[in-house]
């Protein structure tokens, strides 16, 4: 071979490591192009609703391209835990609530916390109302499984025949209003799991819902004034007598709180010369006692005295009757 051909046989070489080298910076620079139009479709549309889903990819299932490194993307700043489905979020979501509602402690506890998980998915303010009295009348313990119905009502729409809208929209209300503990993570999840088209969405129907609810509230409590406002009417006759007897009660009172003030002056100088009775009688008793004892001392000596006059007497009889002999006996 000629040095012509050598030098072009090296330049050919050479040319080829060139393409080779160019073209994997280019299939490098489109995966990651690719991989970067991916992860934008996902942050709008958000994750596939089941392993089948192929709404906005056509003929390839979406969750094919979910791989662990879009799962870390997604859910680095919602809490970690990823998954790969809405499908898979609803059932994560419905083993939170029972979990949150199961060891929130005693009855009381556990009905707060089945409340704080149920009502804020509740659209219109009647059907809270109603959820309210569930909540309230149910046993305690069956109200983790209620929550949980929730859940597994809005996985049996994934699954069903109807529209992608429809069931993309029944689980946007459903994790954008899942929130008991007013964690931020829920937030982040819930946009990342939903996209960012449907989250926007589901804020705005549920800007409309309480709107609508704030409007039925001043409704009811423009009727309730109404109502308050006609019985005060109907109570203020009512209130004026009641209020004319509240003076004469008090005025009453006054008066027999005047009579046992003077009552109690009258009873404590009865007490007091009862007390003085009392010590009078003590001293009397004692004066009495005394004089028994001396009148008992004076009736022995009399007693006694009385033995002696009779004891001189039977001697005197004695001595007469002696004396009365000896005359005799001249």
């Amino acid at each position: 071979m000629s040095l012509f051909g050598k030098v072009l046989t090296i330049l050919n070489a050479l040319a080829a490591v060139a393409f080779l080298v160019i073209a994997g910076m280019d299939y490098s620079a489109r995966n990651q192009w690719s991989y970067s139009v991916f992860r934008h479709d996902l942050a709008m549309r958000g994750l596939p609703l089941d392993n089948k889903d192929d709404s906005w990819r056509p003929g390839r299932a979406i969750v094919k391209d979910v791989n662990a490194k879009t799962m870390d993307d997604l859910f680095r700043n919602a809490g970690g835990a990823p998954v790969k489905t809405q499908l898979e979020a609803v059932q994560q979501a419905k083993a939170t609530a029972t979990q949150f509602v199961e060891g929130a402690g005693d009855d009381a506890k556990k009905r707060a916390a089945a409340a704080a998980v149920w009502l804020p998915l509740i659209p219109h303010s009647h059907q809270r109302d109603n959820a309210r009295k569930l909540i309230a009348e149910k046993p305690a313990g069956e109200l983790a499984g209620i929550v949980g119905s929730l859940f597994d009502a809005v996985a049996a729409e994934i699954e069903s025949d109807k529209s992608v809208e429809f069931k993309r929209m029944k689980v946007a209300d459903l994790l954008y209003n899942f929130n008991p503990g007013l964690d931020p993570a829920f937030r982040e999840r819930a946009q990342a799991v939903l996209g960012l088209d449907e989250y926007s969405k589901a804020a705005d129907r549920q800007a409309s819902n309480l709107y609508g609810q704030i409007g039925l509230l001043e409704l009811r409590m423009k009727e309730e004034s109404a109502i308050f406002a006609r019985q005060m009417q109907d109570l203020q006759p009512k209130l004026v007598l009641l209020n004319d007897q509240l003076k004469a009660d008090k005025l009453r009172l006054d008066q027999q709180k005047k009579l046992l003030e003077k009552h109690t002056l009258l009873f404590t100088a009865r007490k007091a010369e009862r007390d003085e009775l009392a010590e009078s009688l003590r001293k009397a008793g004692a004066t009495a006692d005394a004089e028994t004892a001396q009148l008992a001392a004076v009736q022995q000596q009399l007693f006694a005295i009385q033995r002696e006059i009779a004891a001189a007497r039977e001697q005197n009889s004695k001595l007469e009757s002696q004396i009365r002999t000896k005359e005799l006996g001249k």
